[in-house]
């Protein structure tokens, strides 16, 4: 691999040569077909296609959004299970362990505090948490406390006190969005 670290929308280029199957230098003359393997998240994804005459191949990989992490990848010919780690790449990321959203009561000037988790699924750590809301419908102060880092493959308790600015214009759940960035991205 080109690159050991990559973030969201980078590329990353996969080069190998093949050996024979007892081991030795390619040497047939033949091209040949070699499936590539990647493992995120534990689910394996696999393309295969053509190394060239002295089993030398290249192949440029682009994550989509939602893969991030730690990334194993590994070469054999079509059709084996193999799913050994022989290359690694990490793409920076983070996401929440839940998928539900917090909810609660509010009332005007009465702080209400909580913590949601965070897990960096890297073996890269990030530095630098910031917090920004992006809509705050009624007008709600929003504290986070939060740690200065998450190491690789950990998961931290991200704190928040909210207090009530103003009552809702209607009588729906009012959402608050926020976005989190760390000195290793996204920008």
């Amino acid at each position: 691999v080109d690159k050991s670290i990559i973030h969201q929308g980078d590329s990353v280029t996969i080069s190998g040569q093949i050996v024979n199957r007892s081991g030795g230098t390619w040497t047939t003359g033949d091209s040949t077909l070699v499936q590539l393997y990647l493992i995120v998240d534990g689910q394996k994804y696999a393309d295969v296609f053509n190394a060239d005459k002295e089993g030398r191949f290249s192949y440029v990989w682009t994550p989509v959004r939602s893969q991030i992490g730690h990334v194993g990848i590994g070469a054999c010919y079509p059709g084996e299970t193999i799913r050994e780690e022989m290359a690694s790449v990490d793409i920076y990321g983070m996401r929440f362990t839940s998928n539900s959203p917090i909810s609660f009561s509010n009332t005007i000037g009465k702080p209400y505090s909580g913590t949601f988790a965070i897990t960096n699924p890297s073996r890269a750590p990030l530095t630098r948490l910031v917090f920004t809301v992006t809509n705050n419908p009624d007008e709600a102060d929003i504290v986070f406390d939060a740690p200065e880092a998450i190491g690789g493959g950990e998961t931290v308790a991200i704190g928040y006190t909210l207090t009530g600015g103003k009552i809702g214009g209607n009588n729906d759940w009012q959402e608050i969005s926020f976005r989190v960035t760390t000195k290793e991205g996204p920008d």
